[in-house]
């Protein structure tokens, strides 16, 4: 629908009037039953950004409601009695697909608003990393079912492998270039998610400033979300290692640009601090050897045994990504290989590789 700023005002009050008489009008009950028509209405408006007629009050407005709304109201939907168990989930499920819709358009939406500028595609993409943030602030901490979770975490994981191998232009930003810094945000969330550190230990590092989405999972819940957000931090990492030395080599004498080079050796460093929980780690090996099974790979069963016998309790993703972080080892980035570098000493340590081999030249030397 075309836009003026008479109607974009009008929807603004609109949907504030909404969401005001939702939140402060509705009791817990009836906010349950009216999230369940209310989100995918919000959701759909939301989603006429990709439109060639759309209206950024509109749709900005809506996604802002939707945060708004459903902060209050999925909270309700789990408490409600009235409504079954399988009812609430598929309502979650729905609301999961919805935001996807939202978050990672197809190629041809995404590229329907050719007409914005950089300062609205940047506008945009502030947006989009809120949403991202909600979704993990608000809506992984209380998602009512396993199912649930993995979704949610899914739109997190698609986005970074989705967006992060985007070509971006040496040149300058464009307006897709933008979509990088969602991807960015969303793999720190994995990143987090993923980490053995306690809510005290993030919140600690978020304040010293070094560089960790602040994230705050209810202790509980964070031993179960990990399992599910480290197997697609580590598939994410392994598409962000291998595509940039693919990338490098391809591009010759002509240099990636500033936010590719930035990407990996960022990514780097958060896997060269990164720590699990031990039961994370042996969880990351038990879906490996699945996945291995499932490809129909050899020597499955001997080699998960070989790294299970009480090695790398805290940094299975390592040895899970050698294999790329090897094919680093010929990139001309000097800061992305002395991370390697170190990552790989990591490895040698965790397998005992260190040892063994004082061990033999201890031998050979008492032999002489």
């Amino acid at each position: 629908s075309s836009s003026s700023p008479s109607s974009d005002a009008l929807v603004r009050a609109s949907l504030n009037r909404i969401v005001d008489l939702f939140v402060e009008a509705c009791p817990p009950p009836v906010q349950a039953q009216v999230i369940a028509e209310l989100a995918p209405r919000l959701l759909l408006s939301m989603c006429s950004k990709f439109s060639s007629s759309s209206s950024p009050a509109a749709w900005k407005g809506a996604a802002q409601a939707f945060m708004s709304v459903c902060s209050h109201g999925l909270s309700s939907l789990n408490l409600s009695e009235s409504i079954a168990k399988e009812e609430k989930i598929a309502l979650w499920l729905r609301t999961c697909a919805g935001i996807k819709s939202f978050l990672l358009p197809s190629e041809r939406e995404l590229q329907a608003p050719a007409m914005e500028s950089l300062e609205q595609a940047q506008e945009n993409e502030v947006l989009d990393i809120h949403l991202a943030q909600f979704i993990v602030e608000e809506m992984l901490v209380i998602a009512p079912a396993a199912e649930v979770e993995e979704q949610l975490l899914s739109i997190l994981s698609e986005i970074v492998s989705t967006l992060l191998s985007i070509p971006m232009s040496p040149m300058g930003p464009s307006t897709r270039s933008f979509r990088f810094y969602l991807a960015e945000h969303c793999l720190g969330f994995l990143f987090d998610l993923s980490s053995s550190s306690s809510t005290e230990e993030i919140s600690r590092q978020w304040e010293e400033g070094e560089g960790v989405e602040e994230v705050r999972i209810p202790e509980e819940r964070r031993l179960s979300i990990a399992k599910l957000a480290a197997p697609m931090l580590v598939s994410a990492c392994r598409h962000i290692l291998e595509e940039y030395v693919k990338d490098e080599s391809e591009a010759s004498s002509c240099p990636l640009p500033r936010a590719r080079t930035e990407q990996v050796v960022g990514a780097a460093r958060r896997l060269q601090g990164l720590e699990l929980d031990p039961e994370v780690s042996q969880h990351l090996y038990h879906q490996m050897y699945i996945r291995n099974q499932l490809t129909g790979s050899d020597n499955t069963t001997d080699s998960i045994t070989e790294v299970q016998v009480g090695r790398s309790r805290r940094r299975a993703h390592l040895l899970l990504l050698f294999e790329p972080m090897c094919k680093c080892i010929s990139s001309n980035n000097p800061m992305l290989r002395d991370s390697l570098r170190s990552m790989l000493e990591m490895v040698g340590r965790e397998v005992g590789i260190g040892e063994c081999a004082a061990m033999l030249v201890g031998g050979a030397g008492a032999g002489a």
